[in-house]
């Protein structure tokens, strides 16, 4: 396949389509009108063939008119298929045949379940291939999108770790001052939020955040990715002071670039002065632009004024040389297949395995309370024990931690494990406190990533159904807890259990 982006195939898929049409019409019109002339020779065949009172067949078009004919229609042909196979084709769904029934989005990984997301990867992977500035960027360590208020960068943000994020199973971290009032808005589509008022103070958020994610690392074949937006507003309006901001720059291209995180900038524009201000040590940011990859988003103004997304940037590929001369740049076409929303609608069904979506506390303490109040009515109104073992079952289980009882007075029923399975549990929770696996907020881990990373090399478990029910076991036994979070299962030990 050409690696043309949509306009490129659009404007080649044309030239091709009237020039095939062109002489497809011309081959059928001088084939139905043939040349009225007979060559002298022709003429001679005639006259001699009266004279002998013999019949002759005597053709009014030559072979090599023929010839041309033949010609023509082949190159027609040629030239609309061409057309066919140059013209833009963006999907109408990635979602895999129907024919291949897909395993249940909340089981954990095997090898069916992997094998269908790798169908959404190979679908994903042909649209990106058509714009080639995105193969590209797609794994660059740093990527700066610059440009007015408006024009679109917090979009192509977004769509670029979405990407990342179903490609490279890549999870996304946005750090954004204004995060409520933008997921208001559908800015924001997918990823953690730093940011919300509901968390406290934003520069408190920051910090926290920040200390935590310089201390993780990635694995090469997944990464992660950490959006920066509205860092003008850090130093000038919310308290950042400016040595904070020096070193968080400095982070993005010395210390992430060995740890596997992708950092997304958002600029308003390339001076340093207009994002920054003038307090900041000169070349602060302008270090990061040699070894990025550099979107300058064209302005668009509406009939009101007012800046638009116009679909068109400058582009500097990451390790070219930086210039301020922006018009040597490349020039590259967006296309509407790259947003984020976009992407999201093709998936269809298929978002739920991704688990695309936005991580709130609001949303996961909603969640928790919710399932602790059905799970105690269910035990009270359903089950056939006596009251006492009722109660303390309701008592060690049932009780969601943090909400109804603190976590630390849940105490584990050990006697309902086996020795086996206690050792297995306590290996568990030794690995997990020195993996680089990285757990939400509330410490839980994506059981998936378990499974791949620990329970499948244990020879214990033949299938991933299996260390899926020693967790259930783990759970009916005081040990930890699982939650959905979107369709996908996590784990984490509960404080009760020591694993001593």
């Amino acid at each position: 396949m050409l690696l043309l982006n949509d306009k490129q195939r659009k404007w080649a898929s044309l030239v091709s389509l009237a020039l095939g049409g062109t002489l497809a019409i011309n081959t059928t019109w001088r084939s139905m009108h043939p040349p009225d002339v007979v060559p002298l020779g022709r003429l001679g065949q005639i006259q001699a063939a009266m004279q002998a009172n013999e019949e002759v067949v005597v053709p009014l078009t030559t072979k090599s008119y023929l010839n041309t004919l033949l010609i023509k229609m082949i190159g027609a042909t040629g030239l609309l298929a061409l057309a066919a196979y140059l013209s833009p084709r963006t999907p109408k769904t990635l979602e895999p045949d129907a024919a291949h029934p897909a395993p249940p989005p909340d089981t954990v990984e095997d090898e069916v379940h992997a094998t269908f997301l790798e169908d959404f990867k190979m679908k994903l992977a042909e649209l990106v291939r058509t714009m080639p500035w995105l193969i590209e960027i797609l794994k660059a360590q740093i990527v700066v999108v610059a440009g007015e208020p408006g024009t679109g960068k917090s979009s192509v943000a977004q769509s670029l770790a979405l990407i990342r994020l179903i490609l490279f199973a890549a999870d996304i971290d946005i750090v954004d001052p204004d995060w409520d009032n933008n997921v208001m808005r559908q800015t924001w589509l997918c990823g953690q939020g730093i940011g919300s008022e509901e968390r406290g103070a934003f520069k408190d958020q920051l910090t926290e955040f920040w200390a935590d994610l310089r201390q993780q690392t990635y694995a090469d074949h997944q990464g992660h990715t950490v959006i920066l937006d509205e860092i003008s507003k850090w130093v000038s309006t919310l308290g950042i002071g400016t040595s904070a901001v020096e070193g968080i720059i400095k982070d993005l291209y010395q210390t992430f670039r060995r740890k596997n995180i992708w950092s997304i900038l958002l600029l308003h524009g390339l001076q340093q002065e207009y994002n920054l201000g003038t307090g900041v040590t000169a070349g602060t940011l302008t270090n990061v632009y040699p070894a990025a990859a550099i979107l300058r988003l064209t302005q668009k103004k509406s009939q009101m004024g007012e800046a638009q997304f116009a679909a068109t940037a400058k582009y500097k590929p990451p390790g070219a040389s930086y210039t301020t001369d922006i018009a040597g740049w490349q020039d590259i076409t967006i296309p509407p297949a790259f947003h984020a929303a976009h992407i999201i609608q093709l998936l269809g069904e298929g978002a739920k395995y991704f688990g695309i979506g936005l991580s709130t506390p609001t949303e996961v303490a909603g969640a928790q309370t919710v399932a602790a109040m059905r799970d105690l009515l269910d035990e009270s109104i359903t089950s056939n024990v006596d009251l006492v073992e009722r109660l303390n079952r309701i008592t060690q289980r049932q009780i969601q931690p943090g909400v109804l009882l603190p976590e630390e007075e849940l105490l584990p029923d050990l006697a309902k494990l086996s020795e086996a399975e206690l050792r297995r549990a306590k290996d568990l929770k030794a690995y997990l406190g020195r993996t680089n696996l990285k757990p939400d907020e509330e410490g839980f881990y994506a059981v998936r990533d378990i499974w791949r990373c620990w329970a499948r090399d244990q020879r214990t478990w033949t299938k991933a159904e299996d260390f899926k029910t020693f967790l259930t076991r783990l759970e009916a036994a005081g040990v930890g807890r699982q939650k959905l979070v979107g369709r996908k299962v996590c784990w984490r030990f509960l404080k009760g259990f020591r694993g001593g």
